[in-house]
């Protein structure tokens, strides 16, 4: 059985208000050049580039594995602010997975 990529609510909206392309969350998601592991969220985050009002930025994409199912919930998706990846790193709150 394969897995399965699921959008949350939440993501959904966030792809509308955003004006994102709508597979940009899943190719970050499979594509993705680094992940981490959100110790205060514990969510799972891959990170990876796409086109953003004209230029390319650097995306989290926030997800959840769910083993017993085989379902990826991917639950936003937001670009980066200058600093934030290297910050979140920095202070632990995000660990190489």
């Amino acid at each position: 059985m394969a897995w399965r990529i699921k959008y949350s609510n939440h993501l959904r909206e966030r792809v509308k208000i955003r004006e994102l392309p709508y597979d940009l969350a899943k190719d970050i998601l499979i594509f993705a050049v680094e992940r981490y592991y959100d110790t205060i969220t514990h969510y799972l985050i891959a990170l990876g580039r796409g086109k953003y009002k004209g230029k390319t930025r650097v995306f989290a994409v926030t997800y959840k594995e769910d083993w017993e199912n085989k379902v990826v919930e991917v639950i936003t998706i937001h670009p980066l602010k200058t600093g934030q990846k290297d910050n979140r790193i920095k202070s632990g709150r995000w660990v190489e997975k």
